[in-house]
């Protein structure tokens, strides 16, 4: 049985309308902006949206290439754009 998140991955990837090159390539800064020499690969990115279980190691990439928190990891989540900052309103002044 293929993973949940195949078609889900790969909604994601269409919608920002980026090649399956181009998702390998954002999911490599993604991994060394922190640090971690992620080997990702067009055929990777390909096994996962046929069915292939994603590790957590690559899901927090993702994550971050996406701009969405790691429990909406295949969820029905938007594909636009990160959530905005919930603490930043409550933070706001209220009105005196």
């Amino acid at each position: 049985m293929p993973d949940i998140a195949s078609e889900w991955l790969r909604q994601q990837r269409q919608t920002r309308g980026w090649a399956v090159p181009e998702m390998a390539r954002q999911l490599r800064e993604a991994a060394q902006a922190v640090g971690d020499m992620l080997p990702s690969s067009p055929t990777l990115i390909r096994r996962w949206e046929r069915g292939a279980g994603v590790s957590e190691r690559y899901r927090l990439h993702y994550c971050r290439v996406l701009g969405i928190a790691f429990d909406q990891f295949g969820t029905d989540w938007p594909c636009q754009q990160a959530p905005a900052e919930p603490a930043a309103t409550a933070l706001s002044p209220s009105a005196r």
